[in-house]
């Protein structure tokens, strides 16, 4: 980090904040004042967790679990009204079957006649709901909330020291849904808005 600075680099990407917080380096807290003082750096800036980062999964599901679950359940309902309505699609198409073939007398009429009855309910068939998978697509999180995920209370003084707010972090699901939430210091997630 000295060489950087000596070198007169600019900082000219703050993923070097989020490489510092996610390495397993033990002195976090003097990389971070060393920037610091050079770069009057953001504490309260939202950083993409690259996708290859597994290590706060379980965190990330929670913060999403009730949409899911919400989703899954309006599925469920959305089949059971699915399925009622193809019985009565059904029940309907056998009904017209039978009128079209009470007045048929030969084996063409019949065929014919069912025919005609499948093009003209193909049209009012039922269409079954799809379930869509619904997973994380990408993640905005600040420092205090990555610090507090990796219970690192010293960090955590550190960046409430130099400015660092509550703010919302963004998850943004499969689905384009877009999920806020905040994350306390002991580490517990909370649905701002979804």
């Amino acid at each position: 980090m000295g060489a950087f600075i000596d070198a007169g680099m600019s900082l000219s990407s703050n993923s070097i904040l989020l490489e510092i917080a996610l390495s397993k380096s033990t002195d976090k807290e003097g990389m971070l004042t060393l920037l610091n003082q050079y770069f009057q750096l953001d504490f309260n800036a939202l950083y993409q967790l690259p996708s290859y980062v597994s290590e706060f999964d379980d965190e990330l599901a929670s913060v999403s679990s009730s949409y899911i679950q919400n989703k899954k359940e309006e599925h469920r309902l959305a089949m059971s009204r699915y399925k009622r309505s193809v019985v009565v699609w059904e029940k309907a198409l056998e009904k017209k079957k039978t009128e079209m073939l009470s007045v048929c007398t030969n084996d063409a009429c019949r065929s014919g006649g069912i025919n005609d009855v499948r093009r003209l309910f193909s049209v009012s068939k039922p269409v079954e709901p799809q379930e869509s998978y619904i997973a994380k697509e990408r993640v905005y999180v600040s420092l205090q909330t990555l610090f507090a995920w990796q219970k690192d209370a010293l960090l955590l003084q550190f960046v409430k020291k130099n400015g660092a707010e509550l703010i919302p972090n963004k998850l943004f699901l499969t689905d384009a849904m877009l999920i806020y939430f905040i994350v306390d210091k002991s580490g517990k997630n909370t649905v701002v808005k979804p």
